[in-house]
């Protein structure tokens, strides 16, 4: 029962509702398919399969119909209240009729199985958009970087503020504007390839992968978070590139220190200008599919202290943290080729996802371009 209610919110928790059962039918597929295809054989085998996949098949099969009811009576709800309301002058409370029989898409068939996608920004087609992102265009605001290593004016002693990282903008333009064509069947099949290959990461371990093109699908252009601290560790080619640019820092830090005849500790702040970064697919799938290149910098302070004793080293101490900026977007030239275990049945060993696939989930509001955004935990080097 529901008074008063916003119809078109009800139905576009319906059409999650919908979304989310067939997501978790694809996924007890994937598993079964998973648990018979492991070579052991025998009667322990045998078994494990019917001890295992009997009560989960039953427990998430009554899980997914009692969504896709809810998702039906839910619908109904909205129905009923928008036939009560345009028929009678005193609108109230309107019920559910037992036995009734709903459809299972609604509005403008955007997404798998005809569902809605939900948005936090709804643009007409003539370009003109309400409440949209920050930054539709990836344009993140912030200070200038320091010239040179990124050091700005040093300060006597052993502390000094942390900028926060400097301006920052896509270096491609991506796939033009949002909502600005209907859907076509072809955008549909390849929005349900998406949710595929969102379901397939997951089994094969790339989370963050699956993550960042679940985030699209969700349409809503709002930035990203990634885990910058696990990207570092994964992906080796840049953990040495942050290493060595501390080193640099430090380096630079007691060179301008020695130039202003400091006899003590000199504080700098850091904020370096953007670099590019490649994650590979040698080094991390999961990282080459969820951003491939970005932009990363460091802010923090680096300190240089003169020697205890005469004619000893300087030493220095960079307290940085590393940030990432990429935008999530499919620019004329970009492709990936995908590769699809065994065990999951109804595709090729590879599959290949262009940029005008993806391209056209944006252009046709099916999916949205955002930013990745994340800043590593501060940490701690010291040199030479």
């Amino acid at each position: 029962m529901f008074c008063g209610a916003d119809t078109e919110q009800m139905r576009r928790l319906s059409q999650r509702m919908e979304q989310t059962s067939e997501h978790a039918a694809d996924l007890l597929v994937a598993l079964s398919v998973t648990v018979r295809s492991v070579p052991w054989e025998g009667v322990d085998a045998q078994r494990f399969q019917q001890e295992f996949l009997d009560p989960v098949t039953d427990g998430w099969g009554q899980m997914v119909q009692r969504l896709r009811d809810s998702a039906a009576e839910l619908g109904e709800h909205a129905d009923q209240q928008d036939r009560t309301s345009e028929g009678a002058s005193d609108p109230g409370v309107t019920t559910t009729p037992a036995g009734s029989v709903v459809p299972t898409s609604w509005g403008d068939d955007r997404g798998s199985g005809g569902a809605d996608v939900p948005v936090t920004a709804e643009a007409g087609r003539d370009g003109a958009e309400e409440d949209g992102p920050p930054n539709p265009d990836g344009t993140i605001t912030g200070p200038d970087p320091y010239p040179g290593n990124g050091l700005g004016p040093g300060v006597p002693g052993t502390s000094a503020d942390s900028p926060e990282p400097p301006a920052w903008e896509p270096a491609d333009s991506g796939s033009g504007a949002w909502d600005s064509r209907e859907p076509t069947q072809e955008d549909r099949d390849n929005r349900d390839l998406a949710e595929d290959l969102v379901l397939g990461g997951r089994f094969t371990g790339k989370g963050a992968a699956s993550d960042n093109l679940e985030h699209y699908l969700d349409n809503t252009g709002e930035d990203m978070a990634i885990d910058v601290d696990d990207m570092i560790e994964e992906v080796p080619e840049f953990s040495t590139a942050v290493s060595e640019q501390r080193s640099s820092i430090g380096q630079e830090a007691i060179s301008q220190a020695q130039q202003s005849g400091a006899t003590g500790p000199v504080t700098f702040p850091v904020n370096t200008d953007w670099e590019g970064g490649q994650a590979s697919k040698s080094e991390s799938e999961k990282y080459f599919y969820a951003t491939g290149s970005f932009d990363y910098n460091q802010t923090g302070t680096v300190t240089a202290y003169p020697p205890d004793d005469p004619g000893g080293d300087w030493t220095y101490e960079v307290d940085t943290a590393v940030n990432l900026r990429d935008r999530y977007n499919w620019d004329t030239g970009k492709g990936v080729n995908i590769d699809v275990p065994d065990w999951v049945p109804g595709y090729p060993d590879e599959i290949n996802v262009s940029d005008t696939q993806m391209q056209g989930l944006h252009q046709s509001g099916l999916a949205r371009e955002y930013n990745i955004v994340g800043a590593s935990e501060r940490s701690t080097h010291t040199g030479p």
